[in-house]
Order: C-alpha cells, then sequence, then structure tokens
C-alpha cells in the first residue's frame, strides 16, 4: 500500500485502531497534526486494509471518496464511515483503467472540494502456489 499526502510518498503500518490518532502513523503526517475537514481517497476500501484506513481516517475527521470493484462492500464501508459523521463517496473503479481512475479523482474533488491524501491500496491475487498460476491469471493479476 502507498499513500501519497501532502509531504511526500509513504508507506504506513495499518495496525493503527480507530480513535487511536492517524497522525501518530508516522514522519509521513509530519504538519498533519488533525485530519478533520481534510479529504481522502481510498482504493481497495471494500474490505481488509482499505477499509480500516477508511475507519481510522473517518475517525479523525477526513472526509472519503472510496473507491474499489466490489460494489455491495464498498456501500458498506461508505455507511460505516459514514456513521462517524463524514462525508463519503462511493466510487466503484477499477484502478488498471486510466479513465475510471480519472473519473474517481474528478469526483473526489467536484463532489468533496479537494484532495489531500491519496491511498493506492487496491491490489488483486491469484492465490495458489506461485509457480502452478496459470497465464491468463497472472495477466490479471499484472493488469
Amino acid at each position: 500500500m502507498t499513500c501519497f499526502g501532502p509531504e511526500r510518498r509513504t508507506r504506513h503500518d495499518p495496525k493503527e485502531l480507530r480513535g487511536q490518532g492517524a497522525h501518530r502513523w508516522g514522519a509521513s503526517f509530519t504538519g498533519w497534526t488533525n485530519l478533520d475537514g481534510k479529504v481522502g481517497v481510498i482504493t481497495g476500501a471494500a474490505s481488509g486494509i482499505g477499509r480500516a484506513m477508511a475507519v481510522a481516517f473517518a475517525g479523525e475527521g477526513m472526509h472519503l471518496a472510496l473507491a474499489d470493484i466490489e460494489a455491495e462492500p464498498l456501500e458498506e464501508t461508505a455507511e460505516m464511515v459514514r456513521a462517524d459523521g463524514v462525508n463519503a463517496i462511493v466510487v466503484p473503479t477499477d484502478v488498471s483503467d486510466a479513465d475510471a481512475v480519472e473519473h474517481l479523482a474528478q469526483r473526489t474533488v467536484s463532489e468533496l472540494g479537494a484532495l489531500h491524501l491519496a491511498c493506492n491500496n487496491a491490489d488483486v491475487s491469484g492465490g495458489g502456489l506461485t509457480w502452478e498460476i496459470d497465464l491468463q491469471t497472472w495477466q490479471w493479476v499484472l493488469g
């Protein structure tokens, strides 16, 4: 997972829990002691680390654009973060499609007014032993 913030590209440890302060995640948030009112995009937000980031950032007051190819669980994530009183938009997005990513960026700025943080957390895995994965699956994984 890679997050882009105001200072530089950084990698984050997702072990932080809601309410513990996203600003404690490390040097990447230097100068950001308050995420309240900021706007972030999270890809892969339908489950796992992406959902955990969404919940943590919402707990700090960050408004969110949530993206994933899985629409139903993505909406569930949005409902969770809206319960914290933040604005959240759902943008079903295939990050392997440049036009879809551009649409995500445009909707974020037009509906939430800005973009302060983008976390590209979306990924796929073929599962199984690496040397047993067929070519079609590899092509899908690599986009």
